[in-house]
Order: C-alpha cells, then sequence, then structure tokens
C-alpha cells in the first residue's frame, strides 16, 4: 500500500470507530445501583407497590438504604422513575423519596439519588 492508501484506510476506520462510538452513547439505557444500610435486611416486594415521593414524609419511617440511577440519552422519566422503584423493592422498601433526578447532558452526567424507606409500624 502506499502512503496515500493507507492514510485514506486509517482515515475511514476512524471515522467508522467514532460513528460506533457515537451510537453507542447515544443509546438510552439506564444503569443502576443500592446500598443497604448495615445491620438492616428486609425481603424484596413488589416494585409495583413502591411509592414514588419527592419530598420528604410526614409519616415516621426508617431508612432501609440508598438507590443511584443513571440516565442514558433519550431515556424517559417514566423508566427512571420505574429504577428506583425496583431498586428499592430489591430492598424491601415501602417508598423511595427521590432526592435528584438523574440528568444527561452533552459532556456531563449527574447521578439521580434516593432514599429508600420502610414505614414505621
Amino acid at each position: 500500500m502506499s502512503v496515500t492508501t493507507t492514510q485514506k484506510f486509517m482515515k475511514m476506520k476512524s471515522t467508522q470507530i467514532l460513528l460506533v462510538a457515537l451510537i453507542i452513547s447515544l443509546t438510552g439505557c439506564i444503569a443502576s445501583h443500592r446500598t443497604k444500610v448495615p445491620g438492616v435486611s428486609y425481603s424484596r416486594v413488589d416494585p409495583t407497590n413502591v411509592e414514588l415521593l419527592y419530598q420528604e414524609p410526614t409519616k415516621p419511617y426508617q431508612t432501609v438504604g440508598f438507590v443511584s440511577v443513571d440516565r442514558g440519552a433519550g431515556v424517559k422519566d417514566k423508566y427512571i422513575e420505574r429504577t428506583f422503584q425496583v431498586e428499592a423493592a430489591r430492598l424491601g422498601a415501602d417508598a423511595v423519596v427521590i432526592e435528584s433526578l438523574p440528568v444527561k447532558g452533552l459532556f456531563t452526567t449527574v447521578q439521580g439519588q434516593g432514599k429508600a424507606i420502610r414505614w414505621n409500624p
């Protein structure tokens, strides 16, 4: 191969790699994580029974864990909320207090945070 042909080949490969990277970064996905409070353990519950709260409840409760959610590009809020419910349900929570929703920007990503809680008897 001549230098010109090699350069064209490398430019074409670089373009393909960038295109694949762009497609992957624009794919809508959600990553989540949960952390259990030490010494507290409950059985999983049905996620559809986990309440979504956007402010501190007035009812007494105990914190059973914390949930974090990352937003992929193009992911709708209803899927984010569902992910909060699923992760809180795995901790045995009755509700999740969403303290912040995840934000996906062009150059930055802010993780969503929530507190998984159980109502006091």
